[in-house]
C-alpha cells in the first residue's frame, strides 16, 4: 500500500486545529460549572463562578453564532432549561445548563474545546483531513497510510456514486477497498501511496488482475499518488482485450484525479454544520451526560 520512502517524518507534520463537535462529549470539553444550593436554613450558597453570558461571535473563525430553538426537560424531582449556540462554519458550540428543584437551584455552562493535532495523527477528525488536504494535497505524505485509505475511500465513494468499504487491517486480500454496483458486480481498489518519481508499473496491474479474477469481480481500480508507466497502461488494455470470456477491467486514478471528489465530500460533510437537527441529537447527547440531581 505504502511506499517507505514517501513516509515524511511526522515530526515535521502540520499542525491543525479543530473544536471537538466530531467528540461531542461534555468531559472532552472546557467545562464550567456554576452552582448555587439551597440548604435547611434557606440560604444561597455560591459554590463557584456564574458562568459567562452567551457568546455573539465564533472565538474561532468571528462569524455569527446560530442559537438553536430553546428546549426543556422535566421530571418529579426537577426543571432542566437548555440554550445552545453553534457556530455553522468551524463546529464551535456553547451550551447553558438550569437546573431547578424544590432543593437546589443549577447551573452549568459548557464550550466546545479547541483540540490541536498533527496532521499524522490517527485520531484527526476526518473533515479536518479533508479540508486541509483539500488545499495543501501535497502534505498527503503525512497522514496515516490507514487514514489515506479513509480519504481515498470517500472521495471515490462520491465520484462512483457507491458505498465503498475499507478491508480488515490483515489486507490477506490482496486489495484494500471494495463495493458493489447498483448490478451486484464487485469493484475492488488498491491504494498506492507512493513517492512522486516511483511510478506504477506492469507488476501491480498483473498482481490487481489476478486479484480481480480471483474475487470474482469485473474491475480493479489502482489509486496512487504517483503516475503509471506506459506499460502498465498497456497491460491493463491486454486484460481486457484477450480474455473474452471474463474480461477484466483495470482503472487507473491519480490522487491529483480525486482532489475535486474530495471538495464535493468536503461540501458533503459541512452540509451536516447547517443542520440543525444533526446539532440537536448532538446536544441531547451532551446534556444526557450530565445529571445535576
Amino acid at each position: 500500500m505504502e511506499d517507505a520512502k514517501s513516509r515524511m517524518d511526522s515530526k515535521h507534520s502540520p499542525v491543525i486545529e479543530v473544536y471537538d463537535h466530531d467528540e461531542f462529549d461534555i468531559f472532552t470539553g472546557n467545562v464550567t460549572y456554576a452552582t448555587y444550593g439551597y440548604y435547611g436554613d434557606g440560604s444561597l450558597h455560591p459554590i463557584e463562578l456564574a458562568p459567562p453570558l452567551p457568546s455573539k461571535k465564533c472565538p474561532g473563525c468571528g462569524r455569527k453564532l446560530c442559537r438553536l430553538a430553546n428546549r426543556s426537560t422535566s421530571s418529579e424531582l426537577a426543571v432542566v432549561y437548555y440554550i445552545d449556540q453553534v457556530c455553522k462554519n468551524c463546529g464551535y458550540w456553547e451550551q447553558w445548563i438550569d437546573c431547578s428543584s424544590a432543593s437546589c437551584f443549577v447551573k452549568k455552562f459548557s464550550v466546545a474545546r479547541l483540540r490541536k493535532f498533527s496532521l499524522s495523527d490517527k485520531e484527526l477528525p476526518y473533515r479536518s483531513m479533508i479540508r486541509w488536504l483539500e488545499k495543501h494535497p501535497s502534505d498527503v505524505y503525512y497522514i496515516n497510510p490507514l487514514r489515506f485509505e479513509e480519504v481515498v475511500r470517500g472521495a471515490l465513494s462520491t465520484a462512483m456514486d457507491v458505498e465503498l468499504a475499507m478491508t480488515v487491517a490483515s489486507r490477506d486480500g490482496g486489495y484494500d477497498l471494495f463495493a458493489y454496483d447498483s448490478q451486484g458486480g464487485k469493484i475492488i481498489v488498491e491504494v498506492k501511496r507512493y513517492a512522486r518519481h516511483r511510478k506504477i508499473g506492469v507488476r501491480f496491474v498483473r498482481h490487481l488482475a489476478g486479484v480481480v479474477l480471483r474475487e470474482g469481480a469485473y474491475k480493479g481500480i489502482l489509486v496512487s499518488t504517483s503516475d503509471f508507466t506506459k506499460f502498465a497502461i498497456q497491460e491493463a488494455e491486454a486484460f481486457r482485450r484477450k480474455i473474452r470470456e471474463h474480461p477484466i477491467e483495470i482503472e487507473f486514478k491519480s490522487f491529483q484525479e480525486l482532489l475535486p471528489w474530495l471538495a464535493v465530500e468536503r461540501v458533503r460533510l459541512d452540509s451536516e454544520l447547517e443542520n440543525e437537527q444533526y446539532w440537536e441529537a448532538k446536544f441531547e447527547k451532551l446534556g444526557s451526560v450530565w445529571l445535576p440531581l
